[in-house]
């Protein structure tokens, strides 16, 4: 699914014949893969970041919530009292995930994708070197809870780390 307007995407396709086929040939296929790029990415969670609201519905086939085009900068952020730096737009995934509905967020710099496989090991595709700072590797960002799991260009996560290896997650999402 490509960019564009996520809640858009979602009013359009959730609800017709086509998706009907998609969440089924999702749910009974094991070789079936949806993917996404940007606000098609956004989509595939079940709680959808959408600009302000972290808290929109989307289309379900992963109960991770995802954000994209995350730049890789740090920001400041005051924490009981104590300054730490954190990645600009993890923000927004923390920020849902306080929201309660999901356990697990990932945030997905520009030029990277990601395979969420149904068992087995998350990897990660894409430009390796950031173009704004050639020393640092393009990463995702995992988040469980309070922690955080950078996954490099050309890494792999195993799923079981992310605690959601007994549910079917088959997504491919990203910007390749």
């Amino acid at each position: 699914m490509g960019g564009g307007d996520q809640e858009r995407l979602v009013k359009r396709l959730a609800g017709t014949p086509m998706f009907a086929v998609m969440k089924n040939r999702f749910n009974t296929d094991p070789n079936f893969i949806i993917g996404g790029t940007s606000a098609g990415a956004h989509a595939m969670s079940g709680q959808m970041i959408y600009e302000m609201a972290r808290d929109k519905q989307g289309f379900g086939f992963t109960p991770i919530v995802i954000d994209t085009h995350v730049d890789g900068k740090k920001v400041k952020r005051m924490v009981n009292g104590e300054e730490e730096m954190v990645l600009r737009q993890t923000l927004r995934v923390e920020e849902a995930l306080a929201l309660g509905q999901n356990k697990v967020g990932l945030a997905i710099e520009e030029g990277v994708a990601v395979l969420i496989p149904a068992e087995g090991d998350i990897r990660v595709f894409g430009r390796k070197q950031d173009e704004h700072d050639e020393q640092r590797t393009k990463q995702v960002t995992f988040m469980v809870g309070d922690t955080k799991i950078p996954v490099k260009v050309g890494a792999r996560l195993p799923l079981a780390a992310l605690g959601l290896s007994e549910e079917k997650e088959t997504a491919s999402v990203g910007r390749p």
